[in-house]
């Protein structure tokens, strides 16, 4: 009965690190679920989401660097096709 309280805490734990986007905190308290209760289905599904969660966050943290890029290498290329047209 205390392992399934304990298991219980650490997955409550995990989706609210992972609603405050402390994916890492999350991903722990995933991982100690899983290490009293290995075949977790509850720990594994939460520990994708903490992966998907995690992955979109950093996409966004780099999509503009690479809008940026892609703005500029717009500009170079109009500009290399109006020299070229004289």
């Amino acid at each position: 009965m205390a392992k399934h309280l304990v298991t219980a805490g650490h997955l409550n734990l995990a989706i609210c690190y992972l609603k405050l986007g402390r994916h890492r905190q999350a991903r722990d308290a995933c991982n100690s679920c899983l290490q009293l209760e290995p075949n977790s289905v509850k720990a594994l599904y939460r520990r994708g989401l903490v992966s998907e969660a995690a992955v979109n966050a950093e996409v966004e943290r780099l999509l503009p660097q690479q809008n940026n890029y892609l703005q500029l290498l717009s500009f170079c290329l109009l500009k290399a096709v109006a020299c070229c047209r004289g």
